[in-house]
């Protein structure tokens, strides 16, 4: 992996852009999530819809939200705050294969109780 980690095509890709000419695509997003991402100088593409939440960034936001939930409760005398506000940036979600997505999933069906099932978390 260090080899394409060094394996700096930045300058090459945007030079074979800039002459029209083919730029092998390839995802984008975190190295250390995906290693299929290196070596750089890509026409990068950012998320496949099918392949989000993966099932990491599920079990993550499961973690995070109930986690939230928990310091909801001790810190309003046990009880659930009435509203959430929540940001979907775009490159978060490149970047954690739909960690953010997948914690709206859990949050907001039913205040709470979750849309993702067992099945979905089996699936990914």
């Amino acid at each position: 992996m260090l080899q394409q980690v060094v394996a700096d095509n930045e300058l090459g890709g945007l030079k074979q852009a800039l002459e029209g000419k083919f730029v092998e695509p390839g995802p984008g997003g975190d190295p250390i999530r995906n290693p299929k991402v290196l070596p750089t100088g890509k026409n990068i593409h950012a998320l496949d819809p099918q392949a989000i939440p993966t099932s990491a960034a599920l079990q993550s936001a499961k973690v995070v939200v109930d986690r939230l939930l928990e310091r909801q409760k001790v810190e309003n005398g046990g009880k659930y705050p009435e509203t959430v506000a929540l940001v979907l940036w775009g490159t978060d979600n490149i970047k954690t294969y739909g960690e953010s997505l997948a914690q709206v999933c859990f949050k907001v069906p039913n205040f709470f109780l979750g849309l993702i099932s067992l099945h979905v978390l089996d699936a990914n």
